[in-house]
């Protein structure tokens, strides 16, 4: 039951309490606030009476130095004035003001002598009567500038306020007198009190009681109510005083302040200055500041009130709901006394009750926590075993259907548990047959039964033992790895877990990969590194054997033709028959493209010849591809022998090339035996001689061109000539081109010639060109210079740079050079054809004879080869050949060149057959051009 409250807690008299002393506080604050706002306002307004006022006396002492310009300047201009009558005086002083610019500065402007007589007398307003005491003023303030030597300035209101100035000075005759002027200070006084936002009020004490007000910006009503006061205004640095305005209700802070001349208003009685401030706006805004803070103030007490009154109020109720909840705590009703406190709440500032009512809420949350872990407790429990089943259910499957063979036994005798994998090996034993026959290897050799499994029965820590077995023969074959490990049974009994992986398929590819190793893989017959592997091994042993180095001819035309797929299956067919014409001893291996060697074991002189010759006949066999189409190739052989030839295998690889290069000079189908190394050697050297002579010839101007005319066989005129490269030797000797082009197409030298050919061509061209221009030269360019990237770009640079339109020049490729890539060919005679080049296909009748380039390829010429020619008169069949061939090139639109012609009667036959060109040494041997090509006359 809740304690009834009393009248007058302890909450009640700490809240009083409380409230008395913020009271106290909060007043003293207000009182400090406003004698503090007083205070700075009085000191303001002080600060700027003092600035106003020094700002005054700035602007008089500006006005009086102003004057004392004014009369200086007029001085400059002013003429003699002591012996002109007055009227002319007075113009004559007219006339310095307007010379001045000086006539509208002052209201009135005297001269005086230095005896105090009047000279002149100029006056802004003709028709305005100046008092006498006006007069006065300037007569005595003239006596006073005789008298001191020294201009003089000073604020006189006997008729008007004015600054009245004298400035002493030397007429042009070098006679003293004084210049004195009066200035209006009413615009003056409007201007100060515009700019300083202060009334300036100005009285004369004169002979009355009262002062007079003579000058006031402000309004009547405030001079009348600082004229009473006037004598007890405080001035300069004794402050100032506040006055209220009668008629507006308007306070203002009023000061006295000095005229700054030293001036008098009268004979006797001094000038009186008041400035007065309007402060009615600073002060309203001062009360309502003290207002705002004392409100402020009576807020803070009022909240400080209440802010007690809540925080007291909260410690008792926090101390009352506390005190409701613990029985019912002891009673066990947690629930109950859970809503009695309330959740905790964070609070700034935390105290007993606090702590109290939280320590209450957290014995209430424990108390509900442990009430409920038994509960959470079984229901882990229950969880936990239906993991375990779901584990154990797992673990079967996984078991039961791993990709791998398990087979859990007691060391090779009995199997207590297999999975699938473990069963179906299990079914493949006969019967009878131990375990350990799919487990182990060499079942037997093995040892006492089931003593390899002794070092693992039981034991997690041994090391486990690995076996392997092949199950199966041949295609069926299986090949398995074993991983055997201790384990305990349920009861727990020493057993062995052993697991099987199937090998099978990473054998395979193993086996295949080893294969490709040393393979080739389109043929099936040993690659590069294989059969090097092979003859290392017997050199190293000693035995002789011989290579037959073999390269087929006519292969890269059979890819351009009908494709790599053709060419594949001639390899193919090729590796076939070379491995069904040697024996089982011997080997057959693919080095290159087109290139096989064959290792022979038998070196008798009889049997290397019949190999090589039975290869040559077989290779040569047509072959029929799987499109059935029938292609023949060629092959030659270079033959080399162990030890009587060669010592080491880049010997023996040597020799057989340098063999095979022979066999490819005398023709296809040939075999070749390097009989000694001395023989190849010499070769060798020679080559080495004749390049060596080659790029001494390229680079000291060696070579030197022969030309040879071409007849037009029709009209008896020359066509043009062939331009044929001679190279001088060092003994003066002319070499022919078939002593040094084999060697420059073998050194690559032959891009240069090709090079230094065109040039010299294309430069005699240009000596033609004005005289003949109907005359052409042929030239003839090799396969690997026709078919480099740069031999178009290189031949068009050359013919820009000859200048020539459309050169005259024929370029003489043989079949070979354009059948090599027709397609590349095709593209770089085009090109050049558009720059007026022709073409000429040179030998035609000895290589493929196909006519399918004809009309691919821009020829404008077919040259008959000479062997054709040659025999024409004594063979009826090159008789027909020519014409036939005629024929076909006029079909063509070609035109056709006849070589070799070396009689009267085959120039006539080759006229009669229609050939159109003839050349030969009967029409005209090689040598410089003729004269009347490169001068006057006709051939």
């Amino acid at each position: 039951m809740a304690t009834r409250q009393r009248k007058f807690s302890l909450h009640d008299k700490a809240s009083l309490l409380t409230a008395g002393v913020l009271i106290v506080l909060v007043s003293a604050g207000i009182g400090a606030f406003w004698q503090q706002t007083e205070a700075r306002h009085e000191e303001q307004v002080g600060q700027d009476q003092e600035r106003i006022a020094l700002r005054l006396q700035r602007m008089l002492g500006l006005q009086r130095e102003q004057a004392f310009l004014a009369l200086r300047a007029v001085a400059g201009n002013l003429q003699p004035l002591a012996s002109l009558e007055s009227g002319a005086a007075a113009a004559t002083l007219e006339q310095a003001l307007l010379a001045s610019g000086l006539d509208l500065e002052f209201e009135r402007v005297v001269v005086f002598t230095d005896r105090g007589r009047m000279l002149a007398e100029f006056r802004a307003s003709t028709g305005e009567t100046v008092a006498e005491p006006e007069t006065q003023q300037l007569a005595d303030l003239a006596a006073e500038v005789i008298a001191r030597r020294s201009p003089a300035a000073r604020i006189a209101c006997a008729y008007q306020c004015q600054l009245i100035a004298a400035e002493p000075v030397l007429d042009p005759e070098g006679l003293p007198v004084v210049i004195a002027g009066s200035r209006s200070l009413a615009d003056w006084v409007v201007s100060f009190a515009a700019l300083d936002d202060a009334e300036l009020l100005i009285w004369e004490r004169t002979s009355h009681a009262t002062p007079q007000l003579v000058a006031n910006s402000g309004t009547p009503s405030l001079a009348a109510t600082i004229g009473p006061r006037l004598g007890s205004l405080p001035s300069g640095s004794r402050g100032w005083t506040t006055i209220e305005d009668l008629a507006t209700g308007r306070r203002f802070a009023v000061s006295a302040v000095s005229a700054g001349t030293g001036g008098q208003a009268g004979p006797t009685a001094p000038l009186q200055l008041a400035l007065a401030q309007d402060i009615e706006d600073r002060l309203r805004l001062l009360r309502r500041q003290q207002r705002g803070a004392l409100g402020l103030g009576l807020l803070a007490l009022i909240a400080a009130v209440w802010g007690v009154r809540r925080l007291l109020g909260g410690i008792g109720a926090r101390l009352q709901r506390v005190s409701e909840a613990m029985p019912l705590i002891a009673e066990g009703e947690f629930e109950a006394a859970a809503r009695r406190i309330r959740p905790a709440r964070r609070r700034l500032l935390r105290d007993e009750s606090d702590i109290l009512e939280d320590t209450a809420s957290a014995l209430i949350q424990r108390l509900t926590e442990l009430g409920g872990q038994v509960e959470q407790r079984d229901r882990k429990l229950r969880e936990q075993i239906d993991e375990l089943r779901r584990q154990g259910e797992f673990v079967d499957r996984l078991f039961e259907h791993a990709q791998l063979a398990i087979i859990v036994h007691d060391g090779g005798q009995r199997v207590v548990r297999s999975n699938a994998g473990g069963r179906t090996l299990l079914e493949s034993l006969e019967s009878g047959s131990p375990l350990s026959a799919i487990l182990l290897e060499d079942r037997d050799q093995e040892p006492a039964e089931g003593s390899i499994f002794l070092p693992v029965m039981g034991s997690h820590d041994a090391q486990p033992v690995l076996t392997e077995c092949r199950l199966g023969e041949g295609e069926a074959q299986r090949n398995l790895r074993w991983i055997h490990c201790g384990v305990r049974g349920p009861d727990d009994e020493p057993l062995v877990l052993s697991i099987g992986l199937d090998l099978t398929r990473e054998r395979r590819a193993l086996a295949e990969a080893s294969w490709m190793a040393d393979h080739d893989a389109l043929t099936g017959c040993y690659n590069r590194y294989r059969i090097e592997r092979e003859i290392d091994d017997l050199i190293a042993a000693g035995k002789p054997f011989a290579i037959l180095y073999i390269d087929l001819d006519g292969f890269g035309l059979i890819n351009k033709t009908d494709g790599h797929e053709a060419g594949n299956d001639v390899l193919s067919s090729t590796a076939h028959s070379l491995e069904s014409h040697v024996t089982r001893r011997d080997a057959v291996a693919r080095i290159g493209g087109d290139e096989f060697l064959v290792v022979l074991r038998d070196v008798r002189a009889s049997v290397v010849q019949s190999v090589a010759e039975r290869i040559i006949r077989v290779v040569c066999s047509p072959v029929t591809t799987r499109e059935g189409r029938t292609h023949s190739v060629s092959c030659c052989i270079g033959i080399a022998l162990f030890p009587s030839q060669c010592r080491s295998r880049l010997e023996l690889f040597n020799h057989a090339d340098a063999a095979l290069k022979e066999a490819k000079r005398a023709g296809q189908g040939e075999w070749v035996l390097h009989a000694d190394a001395q023989r190849a050697a010499q070769h060798s050297k020679q080559m080495s001689q004749w390049k060596q002579r080659l790029q001494h010839a390229l680079g000291s101007e060696g070579l030197t061109l022969s030309f040879q005319p071409i007849l037009d066989l029709a009209t008896g005129l020359v066509s043009h000539f062939e331009a044929l490269v001679r190279m001088r030797l060092p003994d003066g000797s002319i070499a022919s081109p078939a002593e040094f082009i084999g060697v420059a197409e073998e050194t690559g030298l032959i891009h240069r010639v090709d090079r230094w050919v065109l040039n010299e061509s294309i430069r005699m061209l240009r000596e033609m060109a004005e005289r003949r221009p109907d005359i052409g030269v042929a030239v003839n360019v090799s396969g690997p210079t026709l078919m480099r990237n740069d031999f178009v770009s290189t031949l068009t640079e050359i013919i820009k740079h000859s200048r020539l339109s459309r050169p005259r020049l024929i370029i003489e490729i043989t079949e070979t050079a354009a059948l090599r890539d027709i397609k590349a060919a095709g593209a770089a005679m085009s090109e050049l054809c558009q720059l007026g080049c022709e073409f000429a296909l040179d030998d035609f009748g000895i290589g493929y004879s196909s006519f399918a380039y004809l009309r691919e390829l821009p020829f404008s010429y077919v040259k008959l080869d000479g062997s054709y020619v040659r025999q024409a008169l004594k063979d009826q069949r090159n008789q027909a050949f020519i014409r036939a061939m005629v024929l076909l090139a006029n079909g063509y639109q070609l035109k056709t060149v006849a070589e070799f012609v070396e009689s009267q009667a085959l120039q006539d036959f080759l006229a009669e057959a229609g050939v159109h060109y003839g050349q030969g040494f009967h029409i005209a041997k090689p040598g410089p051009l003729p004269d009347w090509v490169l001068g006057e006359g006709t051939g």
